[in-house]
Order: C-alpha cells, then structure tokens, then sequence
C-alpha cells in the first residue's frame, strides 16, 4: 500500500488526494451549512483514525524486559518498522484535508443561509479539529508538512516538512481562534468542543511546547492560565466515583469534556491494549502484569482502570465470530484493560454485536487539572496551595474510601511535585490516546529520546520529505 498523501506521483495524486473515502468535492459541496457540518464530521472521523497510538499508551509494553543490559523502554530503543504509522499519518492529512475545504468555502463565503455566528462556528470547529491533527502529527513525526486553507494545492505543488517549532505555532494560532469563536456549549448536540474544550487542549499544547522537544519554559505561564481559566470556569467536575469514570451513562456526563462520539449506528472500535512479553505481545486488552499488580498504587482506580481478575470477555475466534470465553485462556492470565470493557459494557452485549459503544475521551477534566498542577508548579518555582489542591483531587477520587495513595503537600520540592504530578498521569490516562507515551517524550523519560521516539515518516513520502533519524 502507498502511504503517499501528496502529489508526488500519478497514483498518490488520484488515489490519495484527489477522491480520498472521506474527501468530498469542493465543486459542488460546502454550499450549505449542513454540507459544512458534513465535511467535519468527515474531518471528525479521520481524527479519530489519525489519534489511535498504538505504540505504547503506557510504558507498561517493556516493563518486564529486564536483563543485564536493558532496563525496559527506558533504557533500549524502540525499532519500528518503516511502514509503522502509516493509518496515522494518512488519516491525519484526510482529515487536514476536509478541514481545509471546509475553511475555503467558509473564507469565501460559499456556505449559504448561515448567520455570521453561525458561519464562526464552523470555522472554529475546523480549525480545532486541524489544530488536534497537527498536535498529533507534530508529536509523532516531528518536522511535518505544514497545510492549510491557503495552502498552494498538494496535488500539484511539492511540500516540505515545516518545522516543530512552525507547526506549534499553528496549532496555537488555531486553537486560540477557535476559543473566540466556538459556543459554551452546544446544548444538546455532543461531539463538538467548546470554547472550553479548545482552551483546555491548548493548555495541553503549552504545556508540551514548555517541555521537550521545545523546551520552551514561558509556555508553562500559559499553560497555567488556560487551564485555570477552565477550572474557574465552573463547567466541569470530576466524577466522583471513579469506578463510574467510564462506565455508559457517564460518557458525556461533566467529566468528559471532548471525545470520539459513539452511537447505536456508529460504534467505536474495539479498545486495543499493549500486550507485554510475558502476554504474548501486542493484543487487544492484554497488559503487563508488572504494571497491573504491582506499580499501580492499591486503590479503587486501579480496580476500575485495571481488571486483574475478570470472570470474563470476548474474544474473536478462528472464523472471526465474537465469542464469549474465559480470560484466562484469552490472554494467559495477563490482566486487561477495564477502561473500554467489562464490566462497563455488557460482554454479551458486545458478543452478539461486535462493537464497543464507548466513547474514547480526548479530553479529560482530570487531564486539565494535572496540566495546571504542573504548570503552576513550575512559574511558582513551589508547589502553590492551588497545584496541590488539583492533584489531590484526582488522587482523593483515585483512593476513595479504601486506597493507599499518598496526597501531594505544599511541602513537597518542584522536583519531587512534578515526579508525583507525571506518575498521577500515568495512572490516571493509561491506555489513553499515547497519553503516556506522550509525557514519557516530552519528559524526556526515554534515552536517546529524540532518535527512538519518533515515528518513521511513511516510505512513499520519505523519498521527497526524507525520513526521521533511525530508519
């Protein structure tokens, strides 16, 4: 299969650009606001295919790959292969691709029987969902090509890769102006984010932006800001039981502030897991027992996040078919990720139907307090009465009633704060959208960081955009 998403041949030109799946034709669509709500909606679900990292959501995959010369993923380089990525990078530009449309035809005011708020809307929406690919692709790839709605045609024109530090910056650029044009809410209409969801994803970015590989330390004040702009906000609480954080009724419920929508007629996926070595590698909803029953603090998070003994789950067999087994013969008595299934949804449920009616978050409001936690904690140069309240309230809905988990005090050094904010995070967002592979890259949690944890640029693309350090 070409990976190719630019012009660079016949075949990438026809097969890729011009008449992608989800690509509809700006000749005649984008006429009306019901074509533009269409186009992002195209745009929405290439997203979701860009963003699911399956390369390590937990450095949980190499935990138990212990022996004189390696001491897990931090201490080995990660070798993929060169066609690793591929969907990502090829979904990502799709739906790049659709938003741009979507931008041009607003731009030039091609979108009919719309008001200008209305029109502002739509233009905040695709710029957020462009801003999400981007920070995904940046992360992944590093120097990416950089398109936009005034973008010379990439059928025609050759691209080079922009720079980090460029594509940072149209993020930023995008996210901000979607802050000042998106609703408070959409009242019944979920799927779409905020003026809320757009500061708090950018507070995320500023965050990442402060941290390797920009190392951009003033970015932590910004960070700060958003975040706590959306605290202050009001508009969103944790949930309080956190074994309810997941379940079906509590998907769209004032945690979940941004997500991959999923209904009755568009199920998402099956959650996939990283299986570890002693699991038989990669599989869905497999785990590290090492994480699982021994890392993980002893609390009802773990319980709710981790399923050590689960009576039961689904499995396909030989000929496809969903069926129901014991989980021991599934996955060798390696724990599974409880997040995206049992108990949450119904195994039998998913047996028969063979589909998750998951949502996955994007956004958390758990993941906004964390940013401001460790924002805050840096411009203070101390942890501040504020960081630490954040932190303690994930930690105090981690342990409930009967965990174990030590609270953060103001008397903690920036050093010791920081450790214990990154370790919540791996706790709390594991098996999240690369959440943690993501901090363990920008944390720099990894040797040799910048040659081992970038993601090969895809081959067919590589030989115009050249490829990154290692392959």
């Amino acid at each position: 299969m070409i990976a190719g998403v630019f012009a660079f041949s016949a075949m990438s030109c026809s097969d890729l650009m011009e008449n992608p799946k989800a690509l509809v034709s700006e000749v005649n669509f984008y006429n009306t606001k019901g074509e533009a709500e269409a186009g992002l909606v195209g745009a929405m679900s290439q997203a979701s295919a860009a963003a699911d990292v399956t390369l390590g959501p937990d450095d949980v995959r190499f935990n138990s790959y212990k022996d004189s010369n390696h001491d897990g993923v931090r201490d080995f380089p990660i070798v993929l292969q060169t066609d690793y990525g591929v969907a990502n990078w090829t979904a990502a530009y799709k739906s790049i691709a659709n938003t741009n449309a979507v931008l041009r035809a607003a731009n030039s005011k091609k979108i009919t029987g719309v008001s200008e708020s209305e029109l502002a809307e739509i233009i905040g929406q695709a710029k957020f969902i462009r801003a999400f690919n981007y920070f995904n692709l940046v992360r992944l790839y590093g120097d990416v090509p950089l398109i936009k709605e005034d973008s010379p045609n990439p059928v025609s024109n050759t691209y080079t890769r922009a720079g980090v530090a460029s594509v940072y910056s149209q993020i930023s650029l995008d996210l901000e102006d979607a802050a000042k044009t998106l609703p408070d809410s959409w009242a019944n209409t979920p799927g779409r984010p905020t003026k809320w969801v757009a500061k708090g994803l950018l507070s995320k970015v500023y965050l990442t932006m402060a941290t390797a590989p920009l190392k951009q330390p003033d970015n932590y004040a910004k960070a700060a800001t958003l975040a706590k702009e959306v605290i202050d906000s009001k508009k969103f609480t944790l949930i309080p039981n956190v074994a309810d954080v997941f379940k079906i009724d509590s998907k769209r419920e004032s945690e979940m502030m941004f997500a991959f929508e999923a209904t009755t007629d568009a199920p998402s996926g099956a959650a996939i897991g990283l299986a570890s070595k002693n699991s038989g590698g990669y599989s869905g909803g497999a785990m590290d027992t090492i994480f699982a029953a021994h890392e993980f603090p002893d609390q009802p998070r773990r319980d709710a996040y981790v399923q050590l003994n689960i009576p039961d789950v689904i499995h396909p067999d030989a000929n496809g078919n969903w069926t129901l087994i014991p989980w021991k013969k599934a996955f060798e008595y390696a724990p599974i990720i409880a997040k995206y299934n049992y108990p949450y949804v119904d195994a039998n449920d998913i047996a028969k139907k063979a589909v998750w009616p998951m949502n996955f978050p994007i956004l958390r409001y758990a993941d906004v307090l964390l940013v401001y936690a460790e924002a805050a904690n840096r411009v203070s140069g101390k942890p501040t009465t504020e960081a630490v309240n954040a932190i303690n309230l994930v930690i105090n809905r981690a342990n409930g009633a009967t965990g174990h988990e030590s609270l953060a005090t103001i008397g903690m050094t920036i050093q010791a704060f920081e450790d214990k904010v990154i370790m919540e995070r791996k706790f709390e967002f594991c098996f999240e959208l690369g959440n943690r592979w993501f901090d363990m890259v920008r944390k720099e949690l990894t040797k040799n960081h910048i040659t081992t944890t970038l993601f090969p640029i895809p081959e067919f693309d590589a030989k115009v955009l050249g490829q990154n350090p290692g392959y």
